[in-house]
C-alpha cells in the first residue's frame, strides 16, 4: 500500500506546480512545506525587522509592503496545504504511518528507500541550500501580480480620480461647474447628493466605480491592511443600523411616511423626466401637499410638478389646482355648498382624469377640456387640437360679433 500511496502523492505534488525533494510521501511533503514556511518567515522578518527600514520614503515603504504582502500570501497558501495534510481527509497519511509499523516494517522501509533513490536518480535534486532558498523567493516574487500606479498617483502618494470626476459632473441633478479640487473634497460626502440623483441608475454605477477605485488604491498602497476584515465589520455595523431604521433618508420615520417624506426639490432639475424617479406615490404626495391635482400617469404628474420650475404656485392655472386645495385658492366646486362627500368625490374624479393638461413645445400649459360622456377619445382629442389652434367656440363667437361677421345662427 505504501508505494501506491507514494505514487498518488507524487502526482499531487506535480499538480501543485512545484516538485520538492523526496515529495513522494505525505510526511516528506509536510516536511518540505514546513521548510518553505520557515524560509518565507525569515524573508518577511528581514524586510520588516531591519532597523534601516524604519524611516523609509513613502515610495520605498509601499514597495516594501507589497513584497511582504506577496510573501505573506505565499505563506498562507502553503500553510493551508500543510493543514490539509494534517487533517488527513482521505486517510492517506494514516495509511502511510501504519505501513511503517508492524511485521512488514523492514519490507516497507526498503520499498520506500528504493522509491526515493529512483526519484532522486530521475530528477537529480540537490539537498536544500541557500540556492534553493533564493530560487523559492524568486519564484514567489516573480509569480505575483504587479501592482502599478498611474502618473497622477505618483507611486501611491496621490489619488487619480479624474475619470470619476467626469462621471460625477455628467450625473443628473448635480452642479456641472464642480471643479476637480472641489470634487475631491466632497467625493466622500455621499449624503449631500440630492436624493433624486441618488435614485438614478447612473449614480449607482458611479458609486460602484468609486468604491472599486478606493478599495483598489488601498490594496496597492497598504497591502498589509486587513481591508477584508474592516469591510466585513463595516457591513455588519451598517446592517445593524439599517435593521433599526436609523437611515431616515432612505427608510423614513412614521411622520415622514404619513406626509410623503421630504419635499421634492426642483433645484438642479432640468426636465420633467428627471422627476419620474420619485415614483407615483411620492409625486402624488408632493402635488397634494402643494394643493395641485395629483391624478394621472407618472409622466403627467412629473410634468405638472415641473411647471413650478417656471410658474409660481400662486399663478398656477386653475386647471392644475385641486378643488379646495391649499396651493393658491382654487375655490370650491361651481355652485358651491358641497359637503365633504362631494369634495371627496371630486378628488377621486380628478385622480381618475386620463388627461388633465397638455404642454406645448415651449413648456406653456394649455387647458385641456374634460371629455364628455359618450364622446370618443379620438373625437375629444380632435376637438382639443382644434381649440388649441383656432380657439374655443365662445372665443370664436366673440371674435365674429366684434368684427360684425356673425350670422343669424351665431
Amino acid at each position: 500500500r505504501a508505494p501506491a500511496a507514494a505514487a498518488r502523492l507524487a502526482k499531487a505534488a506535480l499538480k501543485s506546480g512545484r516538485t520538492c525533494a523526496m515529495s513522494g510521501t505525505l510526511l516528506e511533503q509536510a516536511r518540505n512545506l514546513h521548510e518553505d514556511l520557515e524560509i518565507l518567515e525569515k524573508a518577511m522578518y528581514r524586510e520588516l525587522g531591519d532597523p534601516a527600514t524604519a524611516h523609509l520614503k513613502r515610495v520605498d515603504e509601499v514597495a516594501r509592503d507589497q513584497v511582504v504582502a506577496t510573501l505573506l500570501d505565499a505563506h498562507t497558501q502553503r500553510a493551508k496545504r500543510l493543514a490539509a495534510v494534517y487533517e488527513d481527509g482521505d486517510g492517506a497519511r494514516r495509511e502511510e504511518i501504519q505501513a511503517m509499523s508492524g511485521s512488514t516494517v523492514f519490507s516497507a522501509f526498503y520499498d520506500q528507500l528504493k522509491l526515493l533513490r529512483d526519484y532522486h536518480r530521475k530528477h537529480n535534486i540537490a539537498p536544500p541550500s541557500e540556492v534553493y532558498e533564493r530560487e523559492l523567493l524568486v519564484d514567489v516574487l516573480e509569480g505575483a501580480n504587479e501592482q502599478t500606479f498611474t502618473g497622477e498617483e505618483a507611486e501611491g502618494r496621490y489619488l487619480d480620480m479624474h475619470a470619476l470626476h467626469e462621471a460625477y459632473i455628467n450625473l443628473k441633478g448635480v452642479d456641472k461647474e464642480t471643479d476637480y479640487a472641489s470634487y475631491l473634497k466632497a467625493a466622500a460626502q455621499l449624503a449631500n447628493v440630492p436624493k433624486p440623483t441618488a435614485l438614478t441608475s447612473g449614480y449607482v454605477r458611479y458609486v460602484k466605480s468609486l468604491r472599486d477605485y478606493w478599495e483598489g488604491f488601498l490594496t496597492r498602497t497598504q497591502p498589509l491592511l486587513p481591508l477584508a476584515d474592516i469591510l466585513t465589520k463595516a457591513t455588519a455595523a451598517f446592517d445593524e443600523r439599517w435593521a433599526k431604521g436609523e437611515f431616515t433618508r432612505w427608510q423614513g420615520g412614521g411622520a415622514e411616511k404619513e406626509n410623503g417624506g421630504d419635499p421634492i426639490s426642483l433645484e438642479g432639475v432640468s426636465s420633467a423626466a428627471e422627476l419620474e424617479v420619485h415614483g407615483l406615490e411620492k409625486l402624488k404626495a408632493e402635488l397634494a401637499r402643494l394643493g395641485l391635482k395629483c391624478g394621472g400617469s407618472l409622466s403627467q404628474r412629473a410634468e405638472r410638478l415641473f411647471l413650478l420650475k417656471s410658474t409660481p404656485l400662486e399663478q398656477m392655472p386653475k386647471a392644475h389646482r385641486a378643488k379646495g386645495g391649499a396651493g393658491g385658492g382654487g375655490g370650491g366646486a361651481e355652485g358651491g355648498g358641497e359637503g365633504s362627500e362631494g369634495g371627496r368625490e371630486e378628488e377621486v374624479r380628478d385622480e381618475d382624469d386620463e388627461d388633465g393638461f397638455i404642454v406645448d413645445e415651449h413648456g406653456k400649459a394649455l387647458h385641456r377640456r374634460r371629455r364628455e360622456d359618450g364622446v370618443s377619445a379620438e373625437r375629444a382629442e380632435q376637438v382639443e387640437e382644434s381649440e388649441a389652434i383656432f380657439g374655443t367656440d365662445a372665443e370664436l363667437r366673440e371674435l365674429l360679433e366684434y368684427t360684425g361677421g356673425a350670422g343669424e345662427e351665431g
